[in-house]
């Protein structure tokens, strides 16, 4: 689901990006790269105010912040290919 939410991002369609990425952090809460795609497909789609909860929720890995407002360090890597 992870990945499939990936190229429909990538692909300009990120309403059914959005619905893809949720499944996928449903069944992979931990999964960074999935929370911070999911957070740029509900902003994508329109949907900033839904993109807000996801990051302030006590749920979401701390790091996805960090990777959304592009406060991460240089030496860390993207937690999926941009």
């Amino acid at each position: 689901n992870r990945e499939l939410g990936f190229l429909l991002l990538d692909a300009g369609r990120p309403d059914l990006a959005g619905r893809t990425l949720r499944q996928a952090v449903e069944l992979d809460p931990q999964s960074v790269a999935g929370w911070v795609a999911l957070v740029r497909a509900l902003r994508a789609a329109g949907q900033p105010a839904a993109a807000e909860r996801i990051l302030s929720s006590p749920s979401t890995p701390p790091e996805v912040r960090t990777y959304v407002d592009g406060t991460a360090g240089a030496a860390q890597p993207a937690p999926y290919p941009l």
